[in-house]
This record gives C-alpha cells, sequence and structure tokens, in this order.
C-alpha cells in the first residue's frame, strides 16, 4: 500500500487519534477521542499550586505520562493536575464535550487556554449541587470549543476524598448523547430490576408475614442506595441540592447494608442452633457495623471508606465460609446463599483491586459490582422463595396429620 492509501485509510477509521509531540489532533470525521491514555499528570501534594505555578511546572517538563490507559492514584489527600494539548485539525469550527465518567470526583476544576482568545474556566465535582452542572449528567462533562485550526491547552485540576480515577473522554455532543442514551437505559434496566425485586419480596412479606423478610428488604434497599450513590444516580434524583448529605451517604450505606446482611444471614441460616461459634462472631459483626454508623457522621469520607473496605473482606469471606459449610452439611437454602454470593464477592474483588491499582480499569472492573450484585439479588430471593416452598409444604403435612 502506498503512503497515499495508508494515510486516508487512517483518516477514515472512525474516533481515530493522531497524536504526536503537540498533543492530542482532531481530525474530520472523528466523533470521540479517549483523551485518558494522553493525559499528562503532576501532583501537588498540598494542593496550593496555582494555574501560572502549572504552567511553569510544564514549561520545566514535570509533568509526566501514567502508565496505564486510566490514571488511578487510589485514594490520596494530593491535588493532581492533568494536561493536554488538543488541536483542531478538521478546517471548521467545532464543539467538543470533555467527559470526565467518575461520578465520586469531589472538585473538579477545568481551565482552556487559547493561544488568541480569552481562556475558559469551568468548576464541576460531588461538592457542588447537581444542578449547577454545566450539562445535568452523573458523568461530569464540560464543553471545549475550536476554531479551524486553532489550539487550546487543557488543564484539569482534581482533588477527592474517594479514590481518583480519571476515565477522561472528548465527544462530538450527538454522539455522546447517543451513547448516553444506551447507558442510562442499561442503568434503569438494572436499577428496576433491583426495585421490582424489593417490591416484589415487600408484597411477599405481607401475604406471609415471614420474620426474614424485613432483615433482607432493609440490606436490598440499603444496596440499592449504596449502588445508586456510587453511580451518581442518588445525587442526580433523590437529593441534587444535598452536596454534603452526598458526600457522606456512602459512608453510611456500606455500614447499613452489611449490618442487615449480617442480622439476614445469622436468622436465616439460623446460626443460633447450627453453629454456634460462629453465630458469636456474626453479633459481634452486627455491633462493629452498628458502630461504624454511628461514627460515620463525624469521621471523613476518607477515613470511612478505607475502613469499611477493610472491614468488607472479612465479612465477604464469612457469609461465603458459612454458607458452604451449611450447605456441605445438607442446607440447601444456605448452598443457593452460597453460589449468589460468590458471584458477588467477584465482583466486588474485581471493583475493589481496581481501586487499590491492583487490577487496570476498564469496562469489567468497573461494573463488575454491578454484575455480582444483580445474581446475588436473584439468589437471595430464590433462597427466600425456597424457604416459602418448604413451609408450605410442612404446613401440608401438619395439615394432613390433623386430619388422621
Amino acid at each position: 500500500m502506498s503512503v497515499r492509501g495508508l494515510l486516508l485509510l487512517l483518516l477514515l477509521i472512525p474516533g481515530q487519534l493522531l497524536a504526536s509531540e503537540n498533543g492530542v489532533e482532531l481530525l474530520p470525521g472523528m466523533d470521540h477521542v479517549f483523551l485518558s491514555p494522553r493525559l499528562e499528570w503532576l501532583e501537588d501534594p498540598q494542593g496550593q499550586m496555582t494555574l501560572a505555578d502549572i504552567r511553569k511546572a510544564l514549561a520545566a517538563g514535570r509533568f509526566r505520562s501514567y502508565p496505564e490507559d486510566i490514571p488511578n492514584f487510589g485514594y490520596t489527600h494530593s491535588a493532581v493536575w492533568f494536561h493536554a494539548r488538543i488541536h483542531n485539525g478538521s478546517g471548521q469550527w467545532r464543539r467538543w464535550l470533555l467527559e470526565i465518567g467518575y461520578p465520586l470526583l469531589d472538585d473538579i476544576r477545568v481551565f482552556i487556554q487559547y493561544s488568541d482568545k480569552p481562556p475558559r474556566h469551568f468548576l464541576g465535582g460531588d461538592r457542588r449541587p447537581f444542578p449547577s452542572r454545566y450539562i445535568e449528567n452523573t458523568h461530569f462533562l464540560f464543553p471545549l470549543e475550536l476554531e479551524p485550526g486553532e489550539q487550546a491547552e487543557l488543564f484539569i485540576r482534581v482533588r477527592t476524598g474517594s479514590a481518583m480515577l480519571m476515565p477522561a473522554n472528548l465527544w462530538a455532543p450527538e454522539r455522546f448523547h447517543s451513547l448516553d442514551h444506551r447507558r442510562q437505559f442499561a442503568d434503569g434496566l438494572y436499577y428496576g430490576a433491583l426495585l421490582a425485586m424489593l417490591l416484589f419480596n415487600i408484597v411477599v412479606y405481607l401475604f406471609i408475614r415471614d420474620r426474614y423478610y424485613p432483615l433482607y428488604l432493609g440490606f436490598l434497599a440499603a444496596f440499592v442506595l449504596f449502588q445508586s450513590t456510587l453511580e451518581g444516580y442518588a445525587y442526580e434524583y433523590l437529593w441534587p441540592n444535598a452536596p454534603l448529605w452526598n458526600d457522606k451517604a456512602l459512608s453510611l450505606f456500606i455500614p447499613l447494608a452489611l449490618l442487615f446482611l449480617l442480622l439476614f444471614i445469622r436468622a436465616f441460616l439460623q446460626l443460633r442452633t447450627r453453629a454456634p461459634g460462629i453465630d458469636r462472631i456474626y453479633r459481634a459483626g452486627a455491633w462493629i457495623m452498628a458502630g461504624l454508623l454511628l461514627l460515620a457522621p463525624f469521621l471523613s469520607y476518607q477515613s470511612s471508606i478505607r475502613i469499611e473496605t477493610l472491614i468488607n473482606f472479612p465479612i465477604i469471606l464469612l457469609v461465603l465460609y458459612t454458607s458452604l459449610r451449611l450447605w456441605l452439611q445438607g442446607n440447601r437454602p444456605a448452598g443457593i446463599i452460597f453460589a449468589s454470593w460468590l458471584a458477588l464477592l467477584l465482583g466486588i474483588l474485581l471493583y475493589l483491586l481496581q481501586v487499590y491499582e491492583l487490577l487496570p480499569v476498564n469496562a469489567l472492573t468497573l461494573n463488575a459490582l454491578k454484575f455480582g450484585a444483580l445474581i446475588q439479588v436473584l439468589g437471595f430471593a430464590t433462597a427466600l422463595l425456597a424457604r416459602v416452598r418448604q413451609l408450605v409444604v410442612e404446613n401440608r403435612i401438619m395439615q394432613e396429620r390433623r386430619r388422621k
């Protein structure tokens, strides 16, 4: 193939990114650029550097590339600055959307420096009321407009108490809204399934009044709140003007969900009679979760999440061991709980490993918790229904004995 033919082929590849020493080149026909791998970064440990300081640091060559596709700094008190040089090579005026796709970032400041016109400055992050966003979306969106042949310096400052992930993209607006519609539709199906399961089990409880259902319903409700807060939907739809509450919500819903989980497993598997030693561990764990629930409002978000994350692993393994042990002893519902909990375990494990930078950030690790959670919820509901069927059979046997 000739050089001319090769260049023509490259121009026809949708979303193709041509990068040079000058940065990111936006070419005709492009509607998406995966920006994260192109970002350079600089840590600001004190969080006091100004844009002028950052420009000097850039000129001095202090910025460096991140080794993974998506920058992930875990939990850090530092501010981190990101930089990219964007050039419009399309020959026409273009408007793009800068997307930062991690809803838990606290404070985002975007600076766009042009060579021949005034700079632009945008603020974002979940420490600000949701309606103040440039575009109301669970992801953070900022406009980038470029004249033909124009170049812009993009600086992004991020500081957060959550894990610091930086999944960044540039989108043509129509392309973004098309894909975002599909994302929100898929998330709607997911949350719709969880809410339908919650309502279904409420109805079942109202009919049979089984004492285990309130504990399961408490766990499921707390988990839905946790998941929707993690993904930004709770902030968008439930408390859009309460950033202070939103900052604390996640650190409250985690121990609340684990508290109901421990109480449910303890009661449902009848640990007091079947495994008294393990039952004492569950009671201690429940008291610890209750304590964390009370302490969370007074601890920083980062401190709460670090503690709760460390406690998560022993509880996950405890539930897995308990259900496996009783299943091997012939308890069928325990086997269903074991299988469903194993699915959730794998999901949580993948998610936490990418938070702690032990796995790369990708579609699987970011959504692993969601996949595992759906299987787990269906599994727990199946175990409860198996118990209901067992109760129905036992009731029929008792009635037949009375007739005799």
